[in-house]
Order: C-alpha cells, then structure tokens, then sequence
C-alpha cells in the first residue's frame, strides 16, 4: 500500500506541478501578450506624437514663412505709398520754386494780352503773390488799371494763379496744386516703372 500512496503522492505532485507549470506558462503567455500590446500601443502613441510634431512644426513653419511674405509685401506697400508722398511734396515743391514772380508776371501778361481786348478778367492770386505781382502785373499789361482787370487774392492758393475770364464764365486754373496735379499724371507712370523694376 505504501507503494501505491507513493505513486499516488508521486501522481499528485506531478499533476500539481504540471498544473502549475500550465498556468505559469499561460500567466507568462498572458503578460508576454500584454506587454507586446503595450509596447505596441505604446510606439503607436510615439509614433502619432511624432507625427503631430512634425505636422505642427511643417505648419509653424509655413505660417512663419506665410507671415513674412505678407510682411514683405506691406512693407513694400508702405515704401512705395511713402515714396509716393515724398515725391509729390518735392514735385509742389519745385512747381512752387519754378512760379517765380516774374514768370508768373509774364505768363499772366501774355494770356489777357492775347485774348480779345475788351473781355473782362478776373486774376487770383494766393496772398504772397498778391503782394508781390499787383504793380508788376498792372504795369505789363497792356491795358490801363481799370474795371477789365480785377485782382483779387484767394486764401485757397498757396501758388500760382486762377484766370477768371468773366465773360465766359470760365475760370482756368494755373495754381501750383493743379499744375503738380497735371505734371503727376505723366510722371505716376514713369515713377511707378521705376518702383516696379525695383520688386523685379
């Protein structure tokens, strides 16, 4: 009986050990499986993480660049906006220093001298010039201080002069705004050639 009861004891243990070799191995099989999952989920996530930064980074950096165009270009706006402004001050500028008295004088003396001699006129000069041209101009003029010619200062002139010839109820305008004005119109587009060239 002894010898059965060994075998018995034997077989038990056996069967024990082999049961518990089983489940160790399906325990180990188990955590092996999980750990494989989680390593593999975790190079997922790596994996999104890495790519979410290089997306990000890829789109910082073309919104950076974007901005930078536009920066670029409002700057370039601006140069040439303020270019634009410098350039018509000189020009009025230059248009002032050109309507010297005595240009103005002889301009002013050849037009009502070569219109028809009994018309009536009317000559606005700004308030500086006023000053400056009434004897020169009376004395130029062919005709004799009275009722045709009429010369009357206007606030709004900062040069020049406006022609008013009364008869015709035209007035023509000859100020140094409106001569810049005019000289403008030819030189916007050579101006805006030379400031385009520069983007090229």
């Amino acid at each position: 009986m002894d010898a059965k009861l060994d075998h018995l004891i034997e077989k038990i243990k056996r069967d024990g050990v082999e049961e518990a070799q089983q489940s160790a191995d399906k325990l180990l099989q188990e955590a092996r499986e999980k750990a494989r999952t989680i390593v593999e989920n975790a190079q997922k996530e790596a994996d999104a993480v890495r790519e979410k930064a290089k997306t990000d980074a890829e789109k910082f950096q073309e919104n950076g660049e974007t901005a930078l165009k536009h920066a670029a270009q409002n700057t370039r706006l601006l140069v040439k906006e303020q270019l634009g402004k410098l350039f018509d001050r000189v020009l009025l500028r230059e248009v002032q220093t050109q309507l010297s008295p005595e240009f103005l004088t002889t301009i002013i003396a050849q037009i009502v001298n070569q219109w028809k001699p009994d018309g009536a006129f009317e000559i606005s000069l700004s308030e500086k010039n006023a000053s400056e041209l009434n004897d020169m101009l009376l004395t130029r003029l062919k005709r004799q201080k009275d009722e045709s010619i009429t010369i009357k200062i206007n606030p709004n002139l900062t040069g020049g002069f406006r022609l008013n010839k009364t008869d015709d109820a035209l007035t023509y305008d000859f100020s140094d705004e409106s001569i810049t004005e005019a000289l403008k119109i030819f030189l916007n587009p050579q101006l805006k050639k030379i400031m385009d060239a520069s983007d090229g």
